[in-house]
């Protein structure tokens, strides 16, 4: 599975992963790990970024993936203390403050004209990792539990396949490309609906598969009892 899935693969195999890394992060002392994050965001970024050399380059690949989950476990464990003495309010407004100038940075080179799509939204950009990891301080402050939100969380990745499906991916990127056409506060609206229709279409077809699913699997219990 590749191309514009490359994403489910690499999750899957992250999935898979997962509990060694975990049992890496219990087993490693604290100065070792912070070493071995270093170094790999080190190869990340300057030499998967700047130099755009190897397997890290772009940052679509399982490397970068299970080093942002090895820095993720590393923060949860070692500087929840210090992630605190920030409040919510701060570390989402770092967070906006990083994906504006991300924002800019775009607009910049596309008012440029130059071609440097891996260069803009390569995975392993540092505005990204920095947005996002503010982004994760800032929820490690919220602790709560929503029925309403875990259903529409087991959604998601439905609407990721739906909507990047060669077929759909190619209609959804010409309308986007129209959309273009008009001025910023239309293409703001217009982007807009059509994200929040994609998502209400793909929630509906994957609560019809959730229901059918249960439906097979309650059969398939009755006739093995």
């Amino acid at each position: 599975m590749g191309g514009t899935n490359w994403y489910i693969l690499q999750y899957l195999i992250l999935y898979v992963c997962a509990p060694m890394l975990n049992q890496y992060v219990e087993t490693t002392d604290k100065k070792t790990l912070r070493r071995f994050i270093i170094f790999m965001l080190l190869l990340n970024v300057y030499v998967g970024y700047v130099w755009h050399n190897g397997p890290f380059s772009h940052g679509y690949n399982f490397i970068l993936m299970s080093t942002l989950y090895i820095m993720a476990r590393y923060m949860r464990k070692y500087l929840k203390d210090r992630i605190e003495r920030l409040s919510f309010s701060h570390y989402f407004l770092l967070y906006v403050l990083f994906t504006l100038i991300y924002a800019a940075f775009i607009m910049y080179w596309h008012i440029k004209g130059a071609h440097a799509w891996p260069f803009i939204y390569a995975y392993n950009n540092p505005l990204i990792i920095i947005s996002s990891t503010c982004l994760f301080c800032a929820f490690l402050h919220v602790e709560f539990y929503s029925t309403v939100i875990n259903k529409i969380a087991k959604t998601v990745l439905a609407v990721l396949l739906i909507h990047m499906h060669p077929i759909l991916q190619q209609y959804f990127y010409s309308t986007v490309v129209d959309f273009g056409k008009e001025s910023p506060l239309k293409f703001i609206l217009y982007l807009s609906a059509l994200v929040a229709v994609i998502f209400v279409v793909s929630f509906c077809l994957d609560q019809l598969r959730q229901f059918c699913f249960d439906k097979i699997a309650r059969r398939w219990k009755w006739v093995n009892s």
